[in-house]
């Protein structure tokens, strides 16, 4: 169980790394346009979320989509970090501590309003930027999808406040 364990943490990890690299990725694409990072950036941040067309999206409306993007990113980096101390609390055994439900709790709402502030996002620059409002569509099933895990961890969240409840009712007995 702990290799199990271990596995999920490189994961979130790599997920970590990779989630603030792409902010700064959608920051250099802006500050620096002619090296061939802000192409790759641009290809996978902004063209998975608006496909092209046959006529170019407007400049100011990539630059805002890409600041947001960027900020959002490194945003949800930052704030997946906690999940670290949850998962080396289950590698060492310690379950079920009083900061335990308050971090899952942290990151299902980090995770929840990703979810929607990229779907707002993508919304906004769509609609007011872009001339692209129906981008929304492809982006609805990967909305759904983290907006279910925010609500499974938040399941986690009462099973582990109501561990912590049993456990100081047993240590209470004993």
């Amino acid at each position: 169980m702990k290799f199990d364990i271990k596995l999920v943490k490189w994961i979130v990890c790599i997920l970590i790394v990779g989630s603030i690299l792409t902010g700064v990725c959608c920051f250099l694409s802006l500050l620096f346009p002619e090296i061939d990072i802000s192409n790759l950036s641009r290809t996978l941040i902004f063209n998975a979320s608006f496909p092209s067309r046959s006529y170019e999206y407007p400049e100011p409306g990539i630059k805002i989509f890409m600041i947001g993007s960027g900020l959002l990113y490194c945003w949800f980096g930052f704030r997946l970090i906690a999940a670290i101390g949850i998962l080396n609390d289950a590698i060492k055994e310690r379950m079920f501590h009083n900061e335990q439900a308050d971090e899952l709790k942290r990151i299902a709402a980090t995770v929840i309003a990703f979810a929607k502030l990229k779907f707002i996002l993508i919304m906004l620059c769509g609609v007011f930027f872009l001339m692209a409002p129906f981008n929304v569509l492809g982006f609805i099933p990967v909305y759904l999808c983290l907006y279910l895990l925010g609500k499974i961890l938040l399941v986690f969240n009462f099973f582990l406040k109501n561990g912590q409840v049993i456990k100081q009712e047993n240590e209470m007995t004993i």
